[in-house]
């Protein structure tokens, strides 16, 4: 059981490094766009006006799924009712969640 958490967490953090190295690990043999001198990463922020269930909702799109399905439980029920006592503090049902967006742009030749 431990060995397959092991594993599972290992698959996750790998899918994870694209996303920390801003994608910078993945070969893209393609030229700046016109008025660029790079083809990235470009950063953008993403913005979403969520509540409590949509935030987990959207978790279930990330790494969180990818452990589950593979039997690594991330969100205990302890954790989860700690978040939500946590989400709650503040007063306001919903917040903004902020998600980092990074492009890689580029051409092919003198196209």
């Amino acid at each position: 059981m431990r060995l397959r958490r092991v594993n599972a967490m290992i698959q996750i953090l790998d899918q994870r490094k694209l996303i920390d190295d801003k994608y910078m690990s993945i070969d893209f043999p393609f030229e700046p766009v016109e008025g660029a001198d790079h083809t990235g990463p470009f950063k953008f922020v993403a913005e979403k006006l969520m509540d409590l269930d949509e935030y987990f909702t959207c978790l279930s799109w990330s790494a969180y799924q990818t452990a589950k399905t593979k039997g690594v439980e991330l969100l205990r029920d302890d954790m989860t009712e700690s978040f939500k006592r946590a989400w709650n503090e503040d007063g306001p049902d919903q917040k903004v969640v902020k998600f980092p967006v990074y492009l890689r742009i580029g051409k092919v030749g003198n196209a």
